[in-house]
């Protein structure tokens, strides 16, 4: 045994200052305990087979002491028979008697063989007929004494038999003299009766039955007792000694089945002490650990196969513990970057609705409702100018930042391409072409972009690889918008896409989705589908974007129940109202040199066009003070130049809005994003300029700025009442 060593922990888990390590492995333990049990279990085996052959040596004695007994009183029986058999014949002189008697000394001397059923009551039943002294007999002819010899009988036995053979002799000799006086034969001196005589049945009576013959018999019989006796105490002690020894063998099982027990139980104590508690403590731990706690130990050592599975499983959960450190913080860094592409995604898409309250022709909705993992769903709209309206959907391959960028690059492109482009085919040809250059991560997106007349509510549209859209009539009635007019974007370069338009009346609704609707997975795997999609929008009965676009929403949370969504929703709607009133836009252009005596020209002009209008005063002098600050500023700041140049000048009236577009080739400038001046600052202390674009931007209610084409292009929007 090893010494012990502080603070190591035992086959139970628990800490120790003394443990039992093992010095051997368990397989060699174990095949001692089932070598010893073999061996024990051979041990057994063989005292029961000596078991089996002493308790065959017992019946045999007893068998033995059985017949010897028999045997014995044989004798006695056969010395009655004979007494019997001799005076019957001298009382009867019937010769039948003579033949049993001398028949009966033929037997006893193995001179005739056994008859059958030979026992005490046999000549009795010969003497009254029920038997036949030849009946039978198909035994061998043996002696009593060879019978004898045969159950080994002792010499000592042997001596008292002939003793009592010698007396029978002298009985004999009685006998034989009864016998033939009976026949009326004398003895002629020599020792035969050959001396004929008359019959005298008296004298043979009195032979038989006279004091001489009975101390011959009693003098037969003692020999014969004490024979009886010695055989009996014989064959009792040899069975005693059988027994005895059958004794011990089965005392011999015993001790051997008990030393066995004790093996079995040993092997079941060191079993359950040092496998199945040990493996028990090893399960516990397994199951703490899949449970998620990784500060669990078995503690379970020593030498053998356990101890050192033990030390792996522990070294393995350190190991383990300290991975899942790092893959925790791998996470967090993950999940950090999917929140960054989260926050990219939601900050590049409109959120605020209604988007453009000013507007009344048209209403637009969107929802953006990302999977766990940050997708690149997205959608975007815009005004290209005062009346074309960009529209356009997307979903860009793979996750996160990554997938975010390329999502925010695609629609920064397709924004930035429409500003001096109004047709979807180029836009999206020259999307492709930048998004395929230096494509290293082969990543792409799927496109659907429209640009609607807000005014006519003519549509041109071009469809890259996206999901095919729905017009929703206002009958309900649906257009399937599945024209193909190229591959998906950012892929193969020299790309050239195509378009086709399609009028949306008053009250349609345009319906674009990304996969992530039609694709939702319920508890059954199955899909939403497309036609799902199409039955909903057709029987839904909504006459609004908004609650068109939150009915279908509903629609896929509720198919997919308690299944986590796996990919983005992303679903934009487009209704055309058309113009509420119903009336024609009044439009008004004019166009002037880059001379401020031009400026009282666009103020003449508006002028009379408010009057013509119903515009109000008070709302065409906030327009003559725009127009006075920023042509003047056009005209003072916007050339280098001593060259003529043209500035133009765009004013519509549709319904109760009035929009005002000037357009210069000047350098750029936006005066959306001047800076504000700080008014409240003391007048030497302000910064010269600044101050008039700033009341422009106060007196109408919107001011938008595009550069497009090389021209600066200023919308201005008011409205009356």
């Amino acid at each position: 045994m090893l010494a012990p060593r502080p603070g190591w922990i035992d086959g139970a888990g628990s800490r120790s200052t003394n443990p039992m390590i093992w010095p051997m492995k368990l397989r060699h333990l174990l095949g001692l305990f089932l070598a010893a049990t073999l061996l024990m279990s051979a041990v057994i085996v063989w005292l029961a087979i000596e078991l089996r052959d002493a308790l065959n040596k017992a019946a045999a004695a007893e068998a033995r002491q059985i017949q010897s007994i028999l045997l014995a009183d044989d004798l006695r029986q056969s010395s009655n028979d004979l007494t019997r058999l001799a005076r019957l014949f001298v009382q009867s002189g019937d010769e039948r008697f003579a033949d049993y008697f001398h028949q009966v000394l033929a037997i006893r001397n193995g001179e005739l063989p056994i008859p059958d059923d030979y026992g005490s009551i046999f000549w009795d039943r010969v003497i009254v007929g029920d038997a036949s002294p030849d009946a039978g007999g198909n035994g061998e002819a043996i002696s009593f004494r060879d019978r004898m010899a045969r159950l080994g009988f002792t010499e000592e036995e042997f001596a008292l038999l002939a003793e009592a053979q010698r007396l029978s002799d002298e009985l004999t000799v009685i006998e034989e003299r009864a016998f033939n006086a009976v026949r009326g034969l004398y003895d002629d001196g020599t020792g035969t009766y050959s001396t004929p005589g008359p019959a005298d049945l008296e004298l043979a009576q009195d032979l038989l039955y006279g004091e001489p013959y009975l101390r011959a018999k009693a003098a037969i019989m003692a020999p014969i007792a004490r024979f009886q006796q010695r055989v009996s105490d014989r064959t009792e002690a040899a069975l005693a000694a059988a027994r005895s020894e059958a004794d011990q063998e089965l005392l011999s099982i015993f001790i051997a089945t008990g030393v066995l027990l004790i093996l079995l139980i040993g092997l079941t104590f060191f079993v359950h002490r040092r496998v199945l508690v040990r493996a028990r403590d090893l399960a516990d731990a397994a199951t703490d650990i899949a449970a998620g706690d990784l500060t669990k130990r078995s503690g379970v050592r020593g030498r053998d196969e356990l101890g050192v599975l033990g030390k792996i499983f522990d070294d393995m959960v350190s190991r383990l513990a300290n991975s899942l450190a790092l893959v925790t913080a791998a996470k967090d860094r993950m999940q950090s970057e999917l929140d960054v592409g989260h926050e990219i995604q939601m900050s590049m898409v409109p959120l605020i609705f209604p988007a453009f309250p000013e507007r009344p022709e048209f209403n637009v909705y969107a929802v953006l409702k990302p999977a766990r993992e940050v997708g690149g769903d997205f959608y975007d709209f815009f005004f290209i100018d005062d009346e074309r309206f960009c529209i356009c959907i997307g979903d860009v391959s793979g996750k996160g930042v990554p997938s975010a960028l390329f999502m925010a690059v695609a629609k920064t492109l397709i924004k930035s391409r429409s500003v001096d482009d109004f047709s979807t085919a180029s836009i999206l040809t020259h999307v492709n072409d930048e998004l395929s250059a230096n494509n290293n991560e082969s990543m792409f997106v799927t496109l659907f972009v429209a640009i609607v007349d807000t005014k006519t509510g003519d549509t041109v549209f071009t469809s890259a690889g996206h999901n095919p859209p729905f017009v929703r009539r206002k009958d309900g009635t649906l257009l399937r918008l599945d024209q193909r007019h190229g591959p998906i974007v950012g892929i193969v370069p020299d790309v050239v896409y195509g378009e086709d338009r399609v009028r949306l009346n008053v009250a349609d609704i345009m319906f674009l989705y990304t996969d992530g609707v039609t694709e939702a997975i319920d508890g059954d795997q199955t899909i939403f589908t497309e036609e799902r999609l199409a039955d909903l929008l057709e029987t839904a009965g909504l006459d609004s974007a908004e609650a068109l676009v939150d009915a279908t929403v509903k629609a896929v949370e509720v198919f997919e129940g308690d299944v986590e969504q796996t990919d983005d929703v992303t679903i934009l709607a487009f209704q055309f109202n058309g113009d509420p009133e119903g009336a024609a836009p009044v439009v008004r252009r004019l166009a002037i040199g880059n001379d401020p005596a031009e400026i009282a020209k666009v103020v003449d002009a508006f002028d009379r066009f408010a009057d013509e209008n119903d515009i109000p005063t008070a709302l065409a002098r906030k327009f003559d003070i725009v127009f006075d600050e920023l042509l003047s500023n056009i005209i003072a700041y916007a050339y280098g130049d001593d060259e003529d140049h043209e500035i133009e000048v765009k004013i519509e009236k549709s319904g109760r809005r009035i929009t005002v577009i000037i357009s210069d080739d000047g350098k750029p400038f936006n005066p959306v994003a001047a800076d504000t001046p700080d008014i409240g600052k003391p007048l030497e202390d302000r910064e010269i300029g600044g101050l008039g674009i700033h009341l422009a931007r106060n007196l109408v209610d919107d001011m938008a700025y595009q550069r497009r084409i090389g021209r600066n292009v200023t919308t201005l929007t008011g409205h009356i009442g």
